[in-house]
């Protein structure tokens, strides 16, 4: 019992640490917000919702945005492969309804991602450079079996403003 406490304690702070040092190494995010993953798992029945907007809440018109998908795992993670549905919705429109596969294993068994501790991160982007709008929502499900999940930290979404965008408003 204390031992899973322990253990519980340990992901959720290596998870907050991750968290605080996100993202650091790009100048132009105006969002981020990750969901934590249960420690059994992560089941296709559960659906996270993000609602991207920039944290200052101001849009200017003309800006572009690439919005991404980060998957956070120890070295635990059962699967090789986690497939994710996508869906981005904006309006009445649906901008992007696709499933995406994050590899989280290469063939020999390495585990694969951008590493800080113990935790890896891997991102992939949604959309790139469209223009943001009111009640854009980014809904993401696993398509795999809680078992394959066990060892998710986390899931989440960032939104960062274009780089082609930011290089023709200099």
């Amino acid at each position: 019992m204390i031992k899973s406490k322990i253990i519980l304690l340990a992901t959720l702070l290596i998870a907050g640490m991750a968290t605080m040092s996100s993202c650091l190494h790009v100048n132009n995010v105006v969002y981020s917000n990750y969901a934590l993953i249960e420690s059994s798992g992560w089941s296709p029945i559960r659906t996270y919702f993000f609602y991207p907007w920039p944290v200052d809440s101001i849009v200017r018109p003309k800006t572009r945005y690439d919005l991404l998908i980060n998957i956070r795992y120890s070295a635990t993670v059962r699967a090789a492969e986690i497939p994710i549905a996508v869906k981005v919705e904006s309006g009445n429109r649906t901008l992007v309804y696709d499933t995406i596969f994050f590899q989280t294993r290469a063939e020999n068994g390495r585990l694969l991602g951008r590493k800080e501790l113990t935790v890896y991160e891997l991102t992939d982007t949604v959309l790139r450079s469209f223009q943001l709008k009111p009640g854009t929502v980014l809904s993401l499900t696993t398509l795999s079996s809680p078992n394959n999940t066990r060892g998710m930290i986390s899931v989440g979404s960032t939104l960062i403003e274009n780089e082609d965008h930011i290089k023709q408003q200099r």
